[in-house]
């Protein structure tokens, strides 16, 4: 039953303790107080809907002011008189999983329409991402997620950010599309955020004087950065194909590098300069690749390289170069192909895969020797660069 007081500001607080917990009731709205014989305070509407006495918590005493509480529990009553049920509403809510469960979920159970799970550097992005921006919403509620709560992490993204916050909103819209196509939920709330933000794109790459300072920092490199830096550079190949590479996807006799798989859905027959096989066969004949199947062996759980980042800050500190990243040396073998050897923009995308099912019968009729003979061009246009820096 419990006792009827007013409720005040400071009186809520002092409520005294029993042995076992006690119900306040307030004279002056429907709240009600538990407290517990340990002193802890919280709001309660207590209420009979149906057969059942439901107590539907509002709060904690020392975390609500006392007017809120009022008010919050004069709306849940409100809610009940139309027919609702709070109690049974949290209920549902509290067997729900969290945020964070759902997007594990998504991750291990999001198919293409063709079948194919998410790619490994896919799932490695959504990660980094959802651990750089999701961490206050991880553990709400998917039913609690709004499209207000979702703008607002765009938005606070954004300000900063604005590509990587497009970015977060195709994840998120992703995942909640996954849910509600399995059933997990009944709305994406991404659906109301409308793009807020241009893409950056990003134009990087590096110039005669970086490229000649970047070839010549790598020479005091070990020999496997050497190679893997150079293979980077003079065929723009994608650093996970590059630390995946295999021998057995190499002909080198053909000059050609065949990758079952890249980024964007596509095999891809890589053509090779005639530097780049010399350099392939001088690195396999060196007994450092340990009889590996790897070109890039390594001691990770994979047994190839995985994580080259901080081999190319040292390249570029020594170098003295700014704001590269790894992928603009394939930004830098496609400019040097159409600035100094003058090729076509359709050689250049066959070379790096890049084209859209659209694209596709454009670049169908384009073989490799056009393709390898630009990259042969761009290549020695690199070592003229460094080697006339190296005259000076």
């Amino acid at each position: 039953m419990g006792e009827s007081v007013k409720f005040t500001k400071t009186g809520v607080k002092v409520l005294p303790a029993g042995k076992g917990r006690v119900d306040y009731h307030d004279t002056e709205s429907p709240l009600s107080i538990n407290v517990t014989p340990a002193g802890t305070r919280t709001y309660y509407l207590i209420k009979r809907i149906g057969s059942k006495v439901e107590r539907i918590r509002i709060g904690r005493v020392d975390e609500m002011h006392l007017p809120d509480a009022r008010a919050k529990a004069t709306e849940l009553l409100n809610e009940i008189a139309k027919g609702a049920n709070p109690g049974e509403a949290k209920r549902v809510v509290k067997g729900e999983p969290t945020l964070a469960d759902l997007f594990e979920q998504f991750l291990e159970g999001r198919r293409s329409k063709t079948g194919r799970a998410l790619a490994d550097k896919t799932v490695e992005s959504y990660r980094d991402s959802w651990r750089l921006h999701c961490q206050k919403i991880a553990d709400k509620k998917p039913t609690q997620v709004s499209a207000d709560d979702i703008e607002r992490l765009y938005r606070t993204v954004g300000a900063k950010y604005p590509t990587t916050a497009n970015r977060l909103r195709a994840m998120l819209s992703s995942m909640f599309s996954w849910a509600k196509a399995s059933k997990l939920v009944s709305v994406n709330p991404v659906a109301d955020v409308p793009k807020a933000f241009e893409d950056v794109e990003r134009k990087r790459f590096l110039n005669t004087a970086e490229v000649s300072a970047f070839l010549a920092s790598l020479d005091v490199e070990p020999k496997l950065w050497r190679v893997f830096f150079t293979l980077s550079l003079m065929t723009g190949v994608r650093r996970s194909n590059i630390e995946a590479a295999a021998w057995d996807q190499f002909d080198l006799d053909a000059a050609a590098w065949w990758l079952p798989t890249t980024k964007n859905g596509d095999p891809q027959l890589v053509a090779l300069a005639p530097m780049v096989v010399d350099m392939l066969r001088d690195w396999r004949a060196s007994g450092e690749c340990h009889g590996s199947d790897w070109v890039f062996p390594s001691r990770s759980a994979s047994g190839h390289v995985e994580e080259p980042k901080t081999a190319m800050r040292r390249i570029l500190a020594r170098a003295g170069i700014e704001d590269c990243r790894i992928h603009d040396l394939r930004h830098t073998i496609a400019s040097w192909m159409v600035s100094r050897a003058g090729v076509s923009l359709t050689v250049v995308g066959k070379a790096l895969n890049q084209k859209t099912q659209k694209a596709a019968a454009r670049y169908a009729h384009v073989d490799v020797d056009p393709v390898r003979a630009a990259l042969a061009s761009a290549s020695e246009a690199m070592l003229l660069a460094k080697k006339g820096a190296g005259d000076e």
